[in-house]
């Protein structure tokens, strides 16, 4: 039995560029003994790995995709449909792995993060792949939550919303980090659990791909870069879309959709490229509101480091009075888990 690595794609983290990577070097990588499967392939689409973990953490916890384009991309119209893909899923893992003789299997999905929120799914997800993978080790990178919001905001637009950044963070849920990985690691165990940061200073040469894959332990240097993939829009370019989103909101959903793409086509063709970014104001309100969690997090996960991450630590530091919590530095904690790399080449 060969060993799998999970990454647990929190969206706006880099997953799809991660993901981009695997599939473009898909054969590089299995020459190193590393298998990432894409389960399905159609012609003129990208292989289909993403949909198959959707499909796999839906059926083990009783539940078809809520979303009906992936229930039609997989032609799923029942549960009992469902389990017959699931199992063709599993032969096909199987053989997979019988086939190219590798050592190790990756899984990247954000479907993960997006449905197996409580412990109960997290365990059921946790035992199907026990049987199946001598050892599994899962990994997920978070992102100050500070740059977070202007991507999700981003998206936000790009989507059809029509909010203002603040009303979008007024309506927004906290981005609590400590509760995320404190569940993951009390299911799978801490050591087999991996919490990476989206901060130069901490990952691999201050990158994501070369982080990623000195934890799936590839060998970088053969395998060409792929670009960013969901690169955010300008602030001009999200000030247009919002505008056109308030006018064609009006439409059905159909129309909608339709006039949205090809105004996204437009503004990420046209003029204004300085991205939007928080005021002082939005800034402060971003980490206050995660200040608590996010020193959870460190004091469990990162007790080594004097803080988390660079610009919340920056903005706390200059609005909280000498002698405040957010102010000092904190102390460490003796309560650990697994953050290393999975492996060191």
């Amino acid at each position: 039995m060969c060993e799998a690595i999970v990454h647990i794609g929190l969206n706006k983290t880099g997953s799809s560029t991660i993901q981009a990577w695997l599939r473009a070097h898909r054969e590089v990588l299995l020459g190193q003994g590393i298998l990432f499967e894409g389960f399905f392939k159609t012609p003129g689409k990208k292989l289909q790995h993403e949909h198959a973990m959707a499909l796999i953490g839906a059926h083990l916890n009783g539940f078809l995709p809520e979303k009906k384009p992936m229930r039609f991309h997989l032609n799923l119209h029942d549960l009992d449909t469902q389990a017959q893909m699931f199992r063709a899923i599993t032969a096909r893992t199987h053989d997979s792995l019988a086939e190219n003789n590798a050592h190790t299997f990756i899984i990247s999905s954000e479907w993960l993060s997006a449905w197996l929120r409580s412990k109960d799914r997290i365990k059921a997800y946790h035992t199907w792949m026990s049987k199946y993978f001598e050892n599994v080790h899962y990994l997920v990178y978070l992102r100050d939550q500070i740059d977070w919001y202007p991507s999700a905001y981003a998206q936000f637009i790009r989507t059809g919303g029509t909010k203002s950044f603040d009303g979008f963070l007024k309506t927004s849920k906290i981005r609590n980090y400590a509760t995320i990985a404190q569940s993951w690691a009390s299911i799978v165990g801490a050591q087999n659990f991996s919490v990476r940061l989206l901060e130069r200073d901490f990952l691999t040469n201050g990158d994501l791909i070369e982080d990623f894959a000195s934890v799936i332990g590839a060998d970088i240097t053969q395998p060409e870069r792929v670009k960013d993939q969901n690169i955010g829009l300008s602030a001009g370019q999200l000030a247009a879309m919002r505008r056109t989103n308030k006018i064609t909101s009006v439409l059905p959903e159909r129309v909608r959709v339709k006039y949205q793409t090809r105004i996204f086509s437009y503004v990420t063709g046209n003029g204004n490229t300085r991205k939007m970014t928080p005021t002082d104001a939005q800034s402060r309100r971003i980490a206050e509101r995660h200040a608590s969690s996010n020193e959870q997090l460190r004091t469990q996960f990162f007790p080594e480091r004097p803080i988390l991450f660079k610009k919340s630590a920056a903005v706390l530091s200059a609005t909280s009075p000498a002698g405040d919590p957010a102010h000092s530095t904190p102390k460490a904690s003796h309560a650990t888990a697994h953050t290393g790399h999975r492996r060191n080449n």
